[in-house]
């Protein structure tokens, strides 16, 4: 028999946990009652802020990413209402960035709206490091970004335009003025900042001038010069019947699935993902539309359900559908075959441009011309709605019909 005493059983579930490394306390900010208190948790990239005042509740705060300790740090400082007596620690733009992206107030937006306020702060961020601190960007040294952007040229080879200077700097005084509200920051650097027009007579006319519209002539001219034959020129052929004959902006149109088409109503759905405002809207679809659509969905074998009318066809692309690079090449394409002037800044913009002025010039007002197309700003009409000097010929000849043919009424 074995005297020896035997060793204790270990309970399951009892096994030895590991000892933590203790945190690292970062700071402690405010006075006695009101303090806040800010830590690392070890072997982590988390900042962790806890506080409570007077008889309330405890509340903690955590943070990651590259700029977590500083936004933890000036959080707590305005959290203590500026009592403690180490040195103030700024937010760096780029963590207002960070904190912005994931923000309800981005994620809630639009992919394209997304898609400008990422352009807008990329612009921003060639010229001021992501390390500024926000207590030396003011509305002195944001002029002075807004001079130096201006003076910078794009990758098309010329200076960036007033209007892509001015949406900049909208879009960054809208993420400091979040900030500002969100108390990330103390204060809003950019809230006296405005936006000042250039001087000098072409400036203006850069100002004043919106991107032209195609006519209603070349629009003709480019679906002639295609072969629907070709399935790469059909699909060419009704992407610009859509463009030519509804207005849509070019993502909403790219992104369209064949669920979207109402063949009994006659009706084409834009969907609020797609669509630069979020708006969710439905739109009576125009006859040659109509044709086109109903000749291109039988070519495609009739698809049904989610597909997209418009899918990628390159083995390595990374989205889903066709790209606006893949249509403005196309577009150049047939603009050079049906011998249409090729103008700077057109592009599928200039087709929306067109049917809001059709639509205008048939007798109806502005705001049926907006409306017509999607937009409910009617600040935006003066952009949409050009001058047509046939227009005005046939309303003053109109005006002229009971005059004598020498034009004397005497």
């Amino acid at each position: 028999m074995n005297d020896e005493p035997s060793k204790p059983t270990k309970k399951p579930g009892t096994a030895k946990r590991r000892k933590r490394k203790p945190s690292k306390v970062l700071g402690r900010y405010g006075r006695h009652g009101r303090t806040v208190r800010v830590w690392r948790v070890s072997g982590t990239d988390k900042v962790m802020l806890q506080y409570r005042f007077g008889w309330g509740d405890r509340k903690t705060e955590s943070f990651r990413g590259e700029f977590a300790e500083e936004r933890a740090r000036a959080r707590a400082r305005f959290l203590a209402d500026g009592s403690s007596d180490e040195p103030a620690i700024d937010v760096p733009v780029g963590a207002v960035w960070a904190d912005f992206k994931h923000s309800h107030q981005f994620t809630e937006l639009a992919p394209r709206s997304q898609a400008l306020y990422e352009d807008a702060w990329r612009l921003f961020s060639m010229i001021v490091p992501e390390r500024t601190p926000t207590s030396e960007l003011t509305s002195k040294s944001f002029g002075e970004f807004v001079t130096q952007l201006a003076e910078q040229v794009s990758k098309r080879g010329r200076p960036y335009s007033y209007r892509t200077v001015r949406n900049t700097a909208a879009s960054i005084k809208s993420v400091f003025t979040w900030a500002h509200a969100t108390a990330i920051v103390p204060s809003n650097p950019l809230r006296d900042f405005r936006m000042k027009r250039p001087r000098g007579k072409a400036a203006q006319a850069r100002v004043s001038q919106s991107p032209p519209e195609f006519s209603n002539h070349e629009f003709r001219q480019l679906l002639a010069a295609l072969d629907r034959s070709k399935p790469s020129e059909h699909r060419a052929y009704v992407l610009l019947c859509i463009l030519g004959y509804q207005g849509p902006r070019i993502n909403a149109a790219l992104h369209l699935r064949w669920s979207d088409i109402d063949w009994e109503g006659k009706v084409v759905r834009w969907r609020p993902e797609w669509d630069k405002m979020g708006n969710d809207r439905y739109q009576p679809l125009r006859k040659g539309t109509l044709a086109a659509l109903r000749a291109y969905w039988r070519a495609q074998g009739q698809p049904t359900g989610d597909t997209w009318l418009f899918p990628s066809t390159h083995s390595l692309a990374t989205r889903e559908v066709w790209s606006y690079q893949s249509f403005w090449a196309a577009l150049r394409r047939v603009e050079r075959r049906a011998n249409v002037t090729h103008q700077a800044m057109r592009g599928a913009h200039g087709f929306r441009r067109m049917v809001a002025g059709n639509v205008a010039h048939s007798g109806k007002s502005a705001v049926v011309a907006l409306h017509a197309i999607g937009d409910r700003d009617l600040s935006q009409a003066t952009h949409y709605i050009k001058e047509r000097e046939e227009a005005v010929r046939a309303v003053f000849d109109e005006l002229d019909r009971d005059l004598p043919p020498d034009g004397d009424p005497e």
